[in-house]
C-alpha cells in the first residue's frame, strides 16, 4: 500500500503535462523524447499560437488560468527555454514587463523542453503610451538611439531607462525589443513576451 508521504511526493513530481493527461508525460521532459513528437502531441492536445524558428507556443487552458506554453523544437529551443528560466528565477518567477511563468520543465540536464508562462492580451498602443508616456514608434526610435550611442532625448523618461536597465541587466538584446511583435498588454501593463535571446545564445538565432 501506497504511504500518504509517498503519495505526496509523487503528486508533487507531476508536472502540468501530467495533470493535463497528455500521452508518454513521463518522457515529455528533456532530451527524452523527440523534438518533433513533443510537437506533435501538443498540436493534436492544444491550440499553436506561434512559430519561432527555435520554439513554438501553445494556449493552454489549465482550468484556473489560461496559459502559454513554448515548447523547444530544437537544441536553441532548449537555450532559449534555459536563458528564460534563469531570468525567472532570478525574480522568483515575476520579472517585470514580463508576464508571471507558472512552472518550467526542471530536469537535472538543464534540457528545458518547455515552460509556462501566464497568457498576455495582445498589444495595446493606448496601454503602452499611459505606461511609457511616448508611442511605440518613439520608444523604437529611443532604443536605437541608446544602441548607437546617439543622443537620447528621452533620458529622463524613467520608465523607459527602467527597462534598459532590466535588459542590460539581463544581457538582453536591445534590438529585439524594438519590434513590436514582442510586445503585449499583461494587467494593463505593456510587456514582453520573448527575453529567449539574450547576448549569451543570440548568434544561436541566426
Amino acid at each position: 500500500m501506497k504511504s500518504f508521504s509517498g503519495f505526496l511526493i509523487e503528486e508533487k513530481s507531476k508536472t502540468i503535462i501530467h495533470k493535463l493527461k497528455w500521452p508518454d508525460a513521463d518522457n515529455f521532459t528533456g532530451g527524452e523524447m523527440s523534438f518533433r513528437k513533443k510537437i506533435a502531441i501538443a498540436k493534436e492536445h492544444s491550440k499553436k499560437i506561434g512559430n519561432g524558428s527555435a520554439r513554438d507556443s501553445f494556449e493552454i487552458d489549465t482550468k484556473t488560468h489560461v496559459t502559454v506554453m513554448k515548447i523547444a523544437k530544437n537544441v536553441k529551443g532548449f537555450r532559449q527555454n534555459l536563458a528564460e528560466v534563469n531570468l525567472y528565477e532570478k525574480y522568483n518567477l515575476k520579472p517585470p514587463f514580463m508576464a508571471p511563468m507558472i512552472e518550467y520543465d526542471s530536469n537535472k540536464d538543464a534540457d528545458i523542453a518547455w515552460i509556462l508562462v501566464h497568457k498576455a492580451l495582445k498589444f495595446d498602443e493606448g496601454t503602452f503610451y499611459r505606461y511609457f508616456d511616448v508611442p511605440f514608434k518613439e520608444f523604437r526610435q529611443t532604443l536605437s538611439a541608446i544602441i548607437n550611442n546617439e543622443d537620447d532625448k528621452h533620458k529622463k523618461n524613467k520608465k523607459i531607462q527602467e527597462f534598459v536597465k532590466f535588459c542590460k541587466k539581463n544581457k538582453l538584446v536591445l534590438g529585439e525589443m524594438r519590434q513590436r511583435s514582442n510586445w503585449m498588454t499583461y494587467e494593463n501593463k505593456p510587456i514582453i513576451i520573448d527575453a529567449g535571446v539574450n547576448k549569451l545564445n543570440q548568434w544561436d538565432a541566426i
